[in-house]
């Protein structure tokens, strides 16, 4: 279920919490104990809470462990905290355009060529929480694999993670 944050709640793994409205939700502490940190700082990108400030905060605690995912939304929010995300090894899934009401903020993250998978609604959260169940070294080699491919297919981004009969996901389709 998903949570309101709370200012120092502890984090564990498989929690879903969400910024309560007006304020930058954030993480405090390390790996071994990581803690909600709330801040009212000044609106990023026009919005508090603002979800670079969380996609950052994430970055400097997990690192190449961090996992981010941009829903539909207006705007570039995430972009720059996708981008920290990506600097420090970690990766990103955004929400394809055809499933999104805007495609704002994943769009921006798309175009940036930060995106390692384009996914409809429907099989984020599925490969979210196939993503988050593997080992770390198997992640950042899903996610160097999925760069290589993505460049190979000149812009275009498309996900071959073990072979010909597993799903092939790209900005426009998603078959088997």
């Amino acid at each position: 279920p998903v949570r309101a944050a709370a200012a120092g709640m502890p984090i564990a793994p498989g929690d879903v919490l969400r910024a309560p409205g007006g304020r930058h939700l954030g993480i405090a502490g390390d790996t071994a104990s990581p803690r909600v940190r709330l801040t009212d700082g000044p609106p990023e990108n026009s919005c508090r809470p603002s979800a670079d400030v969380l996609f950052r905060a994430a970055a400097r605690v997990w690192g190449g462990g961090t996992l981010g995912v941009v829903l539909t939304g207006m705007g570039r929010d995430g972009l720059a905290g996708s981008r920290a995300i990506v600097e420090a090894g970690g990766g990103m899934i955004a929400q394809d355009e055809f499933s999104s009401v805007v495609w704002g903020m994943p769009g921006e993250v798309v175009r940036a060529g930060l995106a390692d998978m384009v996914l409809p609604l429907a099989h984020v959260g599925v490969e979210a929480r196939v993503m988050s169940a593997i080992n770390l070294t198997s992640v950042a080699e899903t996610f160097i694999r999925a760069r290589a491919l993505r460049h190979m297919e000149k812009g275009r981004v498309v996900i071959r993670v073990a072979g010909p009969r597993d799903p092939v996901f790209t900005k426009d389709t998603c078959s088997r």
